[in-house]
């Protein structure tokens, strides 16, 4: 499907970015407070020390890293409480980049990441309109405590981005959702539970199934997503979750689940989508060293930036 024509784009977006896409902004969250496997907060350290040797800078883009956010500390602070002190941060930082016009990326860390990722985007652009979400994952993450079997907080950032979770989280970015259901695509899904199902279906997200994706292709079902959200949202963004990818191309993860998405198909579908000027950032989470020996997953992580960053 065509993507709309920049005119399409809200002007003040078009304004704010045509002199920032060269830099994208980084930002590290060294934390897996929210999984129930506690050894991914290494992640962006790995990621960090690889882009020192391998820097991700080219023609078309420089990546600055600008700081890495650790758990806080301090005695009775349960994962709810680490989770909701981190994704206040990262959406302050996130909605200042937003509001200025800057191109981001987000490293984690497990997934519930996400919630201060996109609440602080959503913050930054509200005068212009709603935020999109691409969700690339292998999971729904649409839990809540009520029907996560485990009550790990990485299978609840969507729910809590529709406003669905516990309330610190939910509010982030005000009264409202964070998210519209409508303006949410979830690709590449292969594991999930009655309840989240019945709960995104309900909402009314976009779900694409691992096999539709299988059959149509990655590039083309982003192509879809991109052209509806650059319709329906004054811009949107990108998450993926490293368990997408089929676990013969990132071992690294701490949920794999085979049948998934071939580490080149993802590659080609976000090439070059960084300069787009209806896009505001790209995250990236789950990246997990201990089950990564041979840094196979960490490298494809910088192939994605690096794809990201292309043209």
């Amino acid at each position: 499907m065509r993507r709309p024509p920049v005119a399409d784009i809200p002007s003040g977006l078009q304004q704010a970015h045509p002199d920032a896409r060269c830099v994208f902004h980084a930002l590290g969250i060294a934390s897996c407070a929210g999984a129930s496997d506690r050894t991914c907060q290494t992640g962006p350290d790995i990621l960090y020390g690889l882009l020192q040797r391998q820097p991700v800078a080219h023609a078309h883009g420089e990546l600055r890293w600008a700081t890495t956010l650790r758990d806080p500390t301090g005695p009775g602070l349960d994962a709810l409480a680490v989770v909701t002190a981190l994704a206040q941060r990262v959406a302050q930082q996130t909605r200042l980049w937003v509001a200025h016009g800057h191109a981001f990326v987000v490293v984690g860390g497990d997934h519930s990441c996400a919630v201060g990722t996109w609440s602080g985007a959503a913050h930054g652009m509200r005068a212009r309109g709603p935020l999109g979400l691409i969700w690339i994952d292998a999971h729904m993450d649409g839990h809540t405590p009520e029907t996560s079997p485990s009550g790990a907080l990485h299978g609840m950032p969507l729910a809590i981005l529709l406003g669905h979770g516990p309330h610190d989280l939910t509010q982030l970015a005000g009264a409202l959702p964070t998210l519209q259901a409508r303006h949410v695509w979830l690709i590449g899904v292969r594991s999930y539970e009655a309840q989240e199902q019945q709960r995104l279906t309900e909402l009314g997200v976009n779900i694409v199934y691992m096999p539709e994706v299988k059959a149509r292709g990655i590039v083309s079902v982003l192509m879809q997503a991109r052209a509806e959200l650059a319709r329906a949202t004054a811009a949107y963004g990108v998450t993926i979750d490293l368990d997408a990818v089929d676990p013969v191309d990132a071992p690294g993860v701490g949920c794999p689940e085979p049948g998934g998405i071939h580490a080149d198909d993802l590659l080609a579908g976000l090439r070059g989508m960084g300069h787009d000027p209806c896009v505001v950032g790209l995250e990236i989470a789950e990246l997990n060293p201990r089950y990564d020996p041979t840094q196979k997953t960490a490298l494809l992580a910088r192939d994605l930036l690096a794809a990201w960053m292309d043209q």
